[in-house]
């Protein structure tokens, strides 16, 4: 055999992981050498304790309690490496004599398969651990073991037990436990403890890292190491016997409830509620967003989420839906939300689940879709965007009695073993088991071997978006779907609110872009030489006209604002500002790149009209970007109202035109690299209502819309909105 060496190693480092060319037999090697040491390793965790549980109740019994552990003996079997573990456990306060319970250890190699198991039969319960691999011709020892299934609080249980305390401690807030104190007293064994993911893989928990392998000629371990894995592994099945129905009761099972003070009986491992949000919390998170929602419409999510119901938020594109749909789920689970568009392609498939060809080529496996997904990843919340352009109801299928918390089982099988040479893979039936808020303790789910269990935790929600221009398809949801939503409509929020956003965005942009110093720069040589920035806030008063009106300095109130009529939302107010501000930021390649001569065009207007004008042309450009594809989500003369609210912020009725600028490349044999330009119209009999053939801001945007809208008698009316602007009428 030939020898590994471990450069990067100091000498008597433990070794998790090695590569070497050697043949499969090193499963032999390392069965014989765990054979050898573990059982003297183990001798000496015998006597102190190794762990404490200790805890307390957050609800007002008061209820508390604290189980000691302690390694009593350890008994060899005939067969090599098997063993027999007696732990002790002391429940305190109560006090009294010792508990002892026997834990079978034996190792299971299959050289053939290229693994060694060690598999731990507390009862008639076994948890198996898969401790180490051979493929690819490398011995790794594996953290990985397999976990239960169908445990609703299982999530809880690993938060509170299985995370550091801070960790621990917050998500205890939201349980009826609270952890006192680090549980494992012994160093060696804490190394080791299996950290709790809640993102972790599917049916996996791990211990905190592996223990160490050497191959030279021969394979060694680090025993203690092993010891302590082991001691770890069956601690951590212990313990689960606290939220599950074991098929056989033991001693141990008696220390576990709350009347005896030993560890929480699994009703207290939910939380007090399962979803805990308020308004303030949400609020706050919110506006660090930059998001303004109405203070009505987030204590309606939040009511609605913490009663259990799943919620449709609808609202005008970009005002937040999504972004106050992450924030409640990162509030609400610590986590972000899995968050997915629907579109018309989709089937039942693509929410629960279907086969798909396996990669090797052999045959169909089981694929979740995004529902089972959200699920087997901790009950991460699942936000659908473009709700209902899917055939929700279709899609559904199965989904409603989960969410009416029936137990469903799915036509899929989905693989619980692989194959060996021993025994083919085994299947299992796919079921989703749903939350259930009754009596708890009770009708927590037993885990059964014959199925793939995938467990709808409390906390868990669903939540749609959907725009204003589809809340008619509403209707076209069945009532089985719908009474399972509460149907929240994000409003907009009051005029002030919005100005305060803009102004917010204007200022952020300005100092993000450096346009104090970074912005195009006009300038006029000759006698009367000057100089005049584009400054973005010069777009202030328009953008406040335009989204955020204030109606107690107006008469006329038949229009408010494209914010409060729901044309667009915050978001897209947001990238009209930013649109704007990468518009009038100059290039940075020299000095004065971002210079932009004017003398071509005269003295007759000040620089600082010329650059009010080119900060409005770039407004106007943002509009017809971001807003013109929103008004096909209008009704007809709801359009027709928008579009004159627009006209009128840019060329108020009777008043003098504001001409469209541009920046372009200057004359040849001018010092100035760029120079500011009017624009001609194309076609002066068209839409030059003003008859002075330079576009105006008002005649660009009505061309815009003409072309939108080509061929609709709504075309020629925009374009009468403009000849009435154009002459006073």
């Amino acid at each position: 055999m030939s020898t590994s060496t471990y450069p990067s190693q100091p000498e008597g480092a433990p070794v998790s992981h090695v590569q070497a060319n050697k043949p499969a037999n090193l499963i032999d090697l390392l069965y014989d050498e765990l054979g050898d040491k573990l059982a003297p390793a183990l001798d000496e965790f015998i006597g102190p304790s190794v762990a404490r549980f200790a805890w307390k109740s957050r609800a007002a019994s008061g209820a508390n309690g604290q189980l000691e552990i302690s390694l009593q003996k350890v008994n060899r079997s005939s067969r090599s490496g098997a063993a027999k573990l007696v732990l002790d456990f002391r429940c305190e306060p109560k006090g009294g004599e010792p508990v002892g319970v026997a834990i079978t250890l034996n190792p299971i190699r299959q050289v053939a398969k290229g693994t060694l198991t060690y598999r731990i039969q507390i009862g008639a319960n076994n948890r198996e651990w898969e401790c180490a691999v051979y493929e690819n011709e490398e011995l790794t020892s594996q953290p990985g073991f397999a976990r239960p299934t169908g445990i609703a609080a299982l999530d809880h249980f690993g938060s509170i037990w299985c995370a550091n305390q801070q960790e621990a401690a917050k998500h205890g807030v939201a349980t009826g436990v609270e952890r006192l104190g680090n549980p494992i007293l012994n160093a060696n064994i804490e190394a080791f403890w299996p950290r709790f993911q809640l993102a972790s893989k599917k049916r996996e928990w791990a211990l905190a890292k592996p223990p160490a392998i050497q191959v030279t000629d021969k394979v060694t371990v680090n025993a203690k190491e092993w010891a302590s894995g082991v001691l770890a592994f069956c601690l951590w099945a212990l313990l689960l016997r606290t939220v599950t129905e074991p098929d056989e009761r033991i001693p141990f099972d008696a220390l576990t409830g709350a009347d005896l003070k030993g560890l929480p009986p699994p009703d207290l491992y939910w939380p007090r509620r399962a979803v805990d949000l308020t308004a303030p919390q949400v609020q706050d998170a919110l506006l660090k967003e930059g998001l303004v929602i109405p203070w009505h419409v987030i204590e309606a999510a939040c009511a609605a989420l913490n009663a259990g119901k799943h919620v449709i938020f609808t609202g005008p594109p970009g005002c937040g839906k999504s972004k106050l749909s992450g924030v409640l789920a990162s509030l609400a689970t610590g986590r972000e939300p899995l968050m997915v568009t629907a579109s018309p392609a989709w089937t039942s498939g693509d929410l629960v689940g279907r086969y798909f060809p396996r990669r090797d080529g052999n045959g169909l496996e089981f694929k979740p879709g995004f529902f089972l997904k959200s699920i087997d990843e901790g009950n991460r919340w699942l936000v659908i965007d473009e709700f209902n352009r899917a055939n929700i109801d279709e899609c559904f299928g199965e989904l409603f009695s989960v969410l009416a918390d029936d137990v469903v089982e799915l036509p899929f099988e989905e693989e619980l073993s692989e194959a060996t040479e021993a025994a083919p893979a085994r299947f299992g039936a796919v079921r989703i088991l749903p939350a259930r808020r009754g009596v708890r303790g009770a009708e927590t789910a037993v885990t059964h071997t014959n199925t793939v269990d995938y467990a709808v935790g409390p906390a868990f929600r669903l939540i749609g978006t959907m725009n204003d221009a589809d809340r008619s398809s509403l209707h076209q949801l069945s009532f089985a779907l719908l009474r399972r939503f509460h149907i929240i409509r994000v409003e907009a929020p009051p005029a002030n609110e919005v100005e305060k956003v803009i102004q917010t965005a204007v200022k952020t942009a300005t100092e993000d872009l450096t346009l104090e110093t970074a912005a195009y720069k006009l300038t006029r040589k000759g006698k009367r030489a000057t100089s005049a920035s584009i400054e973005l806030p010069m777009a202030l008063p328009r953008l406040t006209e335009l989204f955020a009106r204030d109606l107690t300095k107006r008469k006329d109130r038949a229009y408010t604002d494209l914010v409060q009529e729901r044309v667009v939302g915050l978001a897209t107010v947001q990238d009209i500002v930013r649109f704007v501000a990468e518009g009038i930021r100059g290039p940075t390649t020299g000095r004065d790149a971002a210079q932009v001569s004017t003398d071509h065009l005269g003295d007759d207007a000040k620089l600082e009209d010329h650059a009010q004008a080119m900060c409005a042309s770039f407004l106007a450009i943002g509009v017809a970007l971001s807003v013109f594809p929103q008004l096909d989500a209008l009704t007809s003369e709801a359009r027709l109202a928008a579009v004159k609210h627009i006209v009128d912020v840019f060329q108020p009725k009777g008043g003098p035109p504001v001409l469209m600028r541009r920046i372009e490349a200057g004359d040849r044999g001018t010092e100035g690299a760029l120079k500011l330009a009017l624009i001609d119209h194309a076609d002066p009999t068209q839409f030059d209502f003003d008859n002075d053939k330079h576009v105006s801001i008002a005649e660009f945007l009505v061309e815009e819309l003409f072309q939108q809208y080509r061929g609709t008698e709504e075309a020629q009316a925009f374009a009468r909105l403009l000849s009435d602007n154009a002459t006073g009428s």
